[in-house]
């Protein structure tokens, strides 16, 4: 007996390693989780229809209760319409580039603003028929440049679907030459009356 170590702790038995402490300990954690979702306002202690409801609530932002006769669940709110507003102006000079091959939006014609003289209605119009100028000479050089066109179309793969597709561009460019002639003539003729050559 001199000889033992008192120091060393006795080993346990099986019967104290099992301890029931860890498995009380879960099973009222599971039962105090169970009582608050029963017992808690709006909880699942109501009646099926009431807990669906409340469940619709939850889904749709949890909102107030629908009183009688309303519907529960998601749906379209009320709302007032804008007071005061007028309607939404769009900036003319921001314009939507073409995209590919389309041809951009067919320009507005601009009607004439109410001029203070006669000088300020002369500038007016000879702004205009300058863009109208640059605009038939593009158009110009455009019409120059079918018989090349036709060339191209001739030499392609498929000659017939490609020439197809030129005469329908030729007709394009043809007519847009000739509006722009048009425009200017137009132009040419009204500042003519401005400047008193009637």
């Amino acid at each position: 007996m001199d000889g033992e170590d008192t120091t060393k702790e006795p080993t346990p038995s099986p019967e104290e390693k099992s301890s029931p402490i860890p498995t009380i300990l879960v099973i009222a954690a599971v039962c105090a989780v169970v009582a608050l979702l029963f017992l808690w306002p709006g909880g699942a202690g109501k009646s099926p229809e009431e807990a669906s409801r409340r469940g619709g609530e939850a889904g749709a932002g949890g909102e107030r209760s629908p009183d009688k006769g309303e519907r529960a669940g998601v749906q379209a709110r009320g709302y007032d319409e804008a007071q005061g507003r007028g309607e939404p102006r769009v900036n003319p000079a921001i314009k939507l580039p073409a995209v590919g091959m389309a041809p951009g939006p067919a320009p507005q014609p601009e009607e004439p603003p109410e001029f203070q003289s006669v000088e300020e209605e002369n500038a007016w119009y000879e702004k205009k028929l300058e863009a109208a100028e640059a605009s038939l000479a593009m158009r110009k050089k455009a019409v120059e440049r079918l018989p090349k066109a036709r060339e191209r179309a001739e030499q392609a793969a498929n000659p017939e679907e490609a020439i197809a597709v030129f005469e329908k561009r030729k007709q394009r460019v043809e007519e847009n030459h000739h509006h722009a002639e048009k425009r200017v003539a137009e132009l040419e003729k009204k500042l003519e009356q401005l400047r008193g050559g009637k």
